[in-house]
């Protein structure tokens, strides 16, 4: 009767559990190949891994002594560790001031902490270019054209200055 009551108590944790599982890639462990982490939970990692991580709907966190070498996908992701590879991140990627990055990333949003390194280019996810890089150059004309002027008038002030001396 116990051992029914516990296996029931089991069943309905692993119903529970499979929508936000947790799992952890221990400090002593070495993954060399491709992860597939399916469901919305935590993948924890301080070990090694090489190859490539794809985790869609999940949180991916890098412990402190973590190193990976691998392609990443994810929705959000917790660096606090040494990751060498590309990121696509569909949410958020946070560098904590121990990070050690060295890939490009894209991500919808990013947060990197004053001590964390991260060494590559960084795409914005839904960031519209077209429509800013136009803004950015009319507000760069602009401020141009506004400098030509104020240094040609500039410069028909000191030529009139200049006749006054002499």
């Amino acid at each position: 009767m116990f051992l029914n009551a516990l296996s029931n108590d089991n069943k309905n944790t692993s119903k529970s559990t499979n929508s936000s599982m947790e799992t952890i890639i221990g400090s002593g462990t070495e993954i060399n190949g491709d992860i597939n982490f399916n469901g919305t939970g935590v993948l924890r990692i301080d070990g090694r891994v090489t190859g490539k991580i794809t985790a869609e709907q999940s949180k991916i966190i890098v412990g402190e002594e973590a190193f990976i070498d691998a392609e990443i996908v994810t929705q959000n992701i917790v660096i606090n560790g040494e990751v060498q590879g590309n990121i696509k991140v569909t949410q958020t990627m946070e560098l904590l001031p121990t990070a050690r990055l060295i890939g490009d990333v894209r991500v919808k949003g990013l947060k990197i902490s004053e001590g964390a390194i991260f060494k590559g280019t960084c795409d914005m996810l839904g960031f519209k270019e077209e429509s800013t890089n136009a803004s950015f150059a009319s507000q760069l004309n602009t401020s141009e054209s506004d400098k030509t002027s104020s240094n040609e008038t500039k410069d028909e002030s000191d030529k009139k200055d200049s006749k006054k001396l002499f």
